[in-house]
């Protein structure tokens, strides 16, 4: 016979071996028994066992899953509901001293449970070997301190798994667990533990040789031993920094660990390392991604330029924390950026004072209506030798001449587009919200559905977003994606999607980019998602209402469209790309000499399949509205064509700009300080961005 008190009245109930309720009689209270099968008289286990921690507001989620896992043949001793009395803390105290394994299943209300965050301290103090069950995808551990004790442990999300039996699928597969199960209830486990061992041996000679054999150059021979290891144990984690080191083309572990600037944490093999670690071993992962961290903002620090500059600042001020160093670097890393600013001014400055105006050639056809539009109807001359027109646009009396004067002539401009293109998924557009990404990695937005912009504001280890017609994707660090909405119209891709580099959405839909070049599409149109399947060897994407645009690795370009006959798919002739725009009725191509192509209406109507060149040079990102499109100059500084009602084309004054966005009626750009700028319709406050700054 054992006792338990009632939950609500605190009544000592008498309880017969293998009951597992029991009614109070003074309060007619139904209570849970507790599993004590495995113990007498108070004492501990005779067995290994698992103490589970739980808030017991989450008792309608969490009750279940240790029924099963008991069911399952694992021993579980949990708190049912039992008051607290003159013993119990005394009692708690004893259990989990006595555990071999201590799980918790965190949410926000055992964050807010003091008698959760005692028992995960004492199980923390005792150095209990600790399990967390991540009940929901993002928590909210408010000012208890309990954010770095927590995650230091091996983590298993709970909210992912779809079915409990996938979850305890996973939990049998959890080493750390392997004491703890039975066959019934006190039988211990039919598996020998010999072997085991055995083969926990072998994997750790394997890891050894490869990382002999990486010391000697062997490289074939050292990635041989990592597999054979990891056909043994999958998970076993110092395979994993081998393969990175392979991948990195390091031969010596010290100089992986103190010279690597490589950024590890978007590393698959790293990331894998770090996910299989057991507590201590990740300490030492975490600090040789913390090094490498610190190694690359050195770097960039060292190379000067205005980008390197930008993306140190950002490194230095994530690092404030760990190195003592850090924050006046930071400072220096500022100091520089500024004076290069003030230099780039005074050189601009200069040569418009010292070069003519060029002015492009503006078409006269009388046409009333060119107030909508910058031009419907250009010039168009000769073919050139890839059988292009080029075209002259009128871009306005006040713009003529910054759109022709040469500002960047001798400049390696492939470089300097690769260092642009870093900074363009950190802020998007949509019809009438802005959002933009943080150095924090958190995410900031403004306009249209407060409710959807209040919920980006909560994500965390954002790196870029993209935005449709009302939702926005926001790309984790570990490759998969966050929306904002759920269900309809295909946008449902949160915790689905894996390996993804990049992002687009069409008018309702979202599109991604795998490391493997291939596309997946969550789309209304099936047409959409049918078609991109067959894409291969992409390298960049571009969606907007019914089309997507995808850019090879070759620099032609591919396109689909929920319209047979869209003119804004005409691209199959485009060649030596190097990024890629989408409005609603154009393409827009940014070629490797700096020039801009475009297919579709959105600088006039007739023969709109025939692609044309715009006049900008120097060209190294571009970016599309709905009826408008934003380029960015190698010399920070911005044009745009096509509707200019609202203001949404006013950027001819905008400098130091690192990155530019559209939305339908709107332009946002990030200059090289951090700070944010717009233009254009302003109605539902997509436009006030005059108080961030992202880095």
């Amino acid at each position: 016979m054992n006792t338990v008190r009632c939950r609500l009245c605190g009544a000592l109930l008498q309880v017969e071996h293998g009951q597992q309720s029991i009614c109070c009689d003074r309060c007619m209270t139904v209570n849970s028994v507790p599993p004590m099968q495995a113990q007498e008289n108070g004492m501990q286990y005779d067995q290994p066992y698992i103490f589970a921690s739980y808030a017991h507001k989450d008792n309608d989620t969490v009750l279940p899953i240790l029924h099963a896992m008991q069911k399952d043949g694992f021993r579980v001793w949990y708190d049912s509901g039992i008051e607290v009395g003159t013993e119990w803390p005394a009692y708690i105290e004893k259990m989990v001293l006595g555990c071999t394994v201590f799980i918790v299943f965190l949410s926000d209300n055992a964050i807010e449970s003091a008698n959760c965050r005692k028992e995960i301290n004492l199980a923390a103090d005792c150095g209990k070997k600790v399990l967390v069950l991540q009940m929901d995808e993002q928590i909210d551990y408010k000012e208890y301190g309990m954010r770095l004790q927590l995650n230091t442990y091996q983590k298993l999300y709970v909210c992912r798994f779809a079915e409990r039996k996938k979850l305890l699928a996973a939990l049998h597969e959890a080493s750390i667990l392997h004491s703890c199960k039975t066959v019934g209830v006190s039988k211990p486990t039919a598996e020998p533990i010999a072997p085991v061992q055995q083969d926990s041996d072998r994997v750790k000679a394997l890891v050894k040789r490869a990382f002999l054999f990486l010391e000697d150059g062997e490289r074939e021979k050292a990635d041989a031993y990592c597999e054979q290891a990891l056909d043994l144990d999958p998970e076993y984690a110092p395979a994993y920094v081998v393969k990175t080191m392979l991948a990195l083309g390091y031969t010596d572990i010290r100089d992986f660990e103190n010279k690597c600037t490589e950024k590890l944490s978007t590393h698959p093999a790293f990331s894998k390392a770090l996910r299989f670690a057991d507590d201590l071993y990740r300490t030492t992962l975490r600090h040789m991604e913390q090094q490498s961290n610190y190694n690359r903002a050195i770097a960039l620090m060292q190379k000067g330029d205005m980008m390197s500059l930008c993306e140190a600042i950002v490194e230095f001020q994530s690092l404030e924390d760990t190195y003592a160093d850090a924050a006046d670097l930071r400072a220096q890393c500022q100091q520089k950026l500024d004076a290069l600013t003030e230099k780039a001014k005074r050189r601009a400055e200069q040569e418009n004072a010292e070069k003519p105006a060029v002015c492009v050639e503006v078409a006269d056809d009388g046409d009333e209506t060119a107030d909508e539009f910058i031009a419907l109807e250009p010039v168009l001359d000769k073919k050139d030798a890839d059988g292009l027109y080029r075209v002259n646009v009128p871009l306005g009396e006040d713009t003529q001449a910054k759109n022709t004067v040469q500002y960047t002539s001798g400049k390696n401009l492939e470089e300097i587009r690769r260092r642009f293109s870093k900074q363009q998924g950190i802020i998007a557009a949509g019809d009438c919200h802005t959002v933009a990404v943080k150095a924090n990695r958190t995410v900031y937005a403004v306009g249209w559905k407060v409710s959807h912009t209040e919920e980006v504001q909560k994500w965390k280890h954002i790196i870029s977003v993209a935005c449709g017609h009302s939702h926005t994707v926001g790309l984790c660090a570990d490759g998969t994606v966050l929306n904002t909405e759920s269900g309809g119209n295909g946008r449902d891709v949160t915790g689905k999607w894996n390996n993804i580099i990049a992002l687009a959405c069409t008018f309702s839909g979202t599109v991604g980019l795998r490391k493997d070049g291939t596309v997946v599409c969550a789309e209304y149109n099936k047409k959409l998602i049918r078609n991109t399947k067959k894409w291969a060897n992409i390298t960049s994407i571009a969606a907007s209402w019914g089309r997507i645009i995808g850019l090879q690795a070759d620099g032609h370009v591919v396109a689909v469209s929920k319209d047979r006959q869209d003119p804004a798919c005409a691209v199959e002739k485009w060649k030596n790309i190097t990024a890629v725009a989408a409005g609603k009725k154009f393409t827009a191509g940014l070629q490797s000499d700096g020039r801009v192509i475009v297919t579709g209406e959105l600088l006039f109507e007739n023969d709109s399949k025939q692609s044309v060149l715009l006049p900008w040079e120097n060209i190294v990102a571009i970016a599309a509205g709905s009826l408008h499109l934003v380029a960015l100059r190698a010399d920070g500084t911005v044009v745009a064509a096509g509707n200019e009602l609202n203001g949404r084309c006013n950027v001819q004054n905008w400098t130091d700009i690192v990155a530019v966005a559209c939305g339908g009626d709107h332009t946002v750009g990030v200059k090289a300080d951090g700070t944010v700028i717009a233009t254009g319709e302003n109605d539902h406050g997509q436009c006030n961005v005059s108080d961030q700054k992202l880095f």
